[in-house]
């Protein structure tokens, strides 16, 4: 988030100013979201919102399957009490009045369903890579979903049957349309990867490499719109994780479309 930050501030010929607001650590929690809600306060029809989280993501076992951001408070015998339901993040994006925003997410499970067959399959250890996911976690009714042997295969098991009787997945809440372009770093059942050599995640390794370089920009003008940041990270993330994390992307408006410069 600090990386993302960094590049996205100070960025000349597009933007009069910029403005951003960042939380880490232990400054992550639910009272962030209200200290969030005030920052976006400011915010008008003219501005350009990009909101960002990175950390871990898990669906609880309850009917509905709802789907948490692990804060830093978060006690896992008590997501409902602790945790911060997606919901509540995606109502500052749906609050927030700038018609032109950028919804960036780099946690496990976090985008569209498509090919339930790669939950079981196994990441292996290339180039170091691991899954962004809380070791150990623990939900109710005593399943343990942590990484590996009996307790996966039951994550598996349990993930797959929620995936097959879900019409729709987080993003597709017809209610919540807010003008948003959403990335997500994963699909609905896979991990989203990092390494020590990066200290990022895959997905934000390539968001900054589209923001500080040229590998996005495919027409040249020193800019990358929506389209050419969802093109390079739909192609780039898979390529970096060897196949094993795919991005997925929604618009409330497939014809809108807006521009970043570069900050090298």
């Amino acid at each position: 988030v600090l990386d993302l930050a960094q590049s996205l501030s100070g960025r000349k010929g597009r933007f009069a100013s910029t403005l951003t607001k960042t939380f880490t650590d232990s400054e992550v929690t639910l009272a962030a979201l209200d200290q969030a809600r005030e920052f976006l306060a400011g915010v008008t029809e003219h501005d350009t919102l990009v909101m960002f989280i990175a950390g871990h993501g898990a669906r609880d076992t309850d009917a509905a399957h709802t789907y948490y951001y692990l804060d830093h408070d978060v006690r896992t015998d008590d997501l409902v009490g602790t945790a911060i339901a997606f919901d509540q993040i995606e109502d500052l994006l749906y609050e927030a009045k700038a018609r032109q925003k950028l919804f960036l997410i780099d946690t496990c499970q976090s985008g569209d369903d498509v090919d339930l067959t790669t939950l079981t399959a196994p990441l292996g250890n290339a180039r170091g890579l691991r899954a962004r996911s809380v070791r150990g976690f623990v939900a109710k009714k005593g399943v343990t979903l942590g990484e590996g042997g009996p307790a996966a295969e039951r994550r598996a098991a349990l993930w797959i049957d929620a995936l097959r009787n879900r019409d729709r997945l987080i993003h597709q809440d017809l209610r919540r349309r807010s003008g948003a372009m959403v990335l997500a770093s994963s699909l609905g059942q896979e991990s989203s990867l990092e390494t020590d050599d990066w200290r990022n995640g895959a997905f934000t390794e390539e968001l900054l490499r589209a923001l500080q370089t040229d590998a996005a920009d495919a027409n040249h003008d020193g800019m990358v719109d929506t389209d050419e940041l969802e093109a390079h990270v739909i192609s780039a993330v898979p390529l970096l994780t060897g196949g094993r994390q795919h991005p997925s992307v929604e618009r409330d408006n497939p014809l809108q479309r807006f521009a970043l410069p570069l900050a090298p």
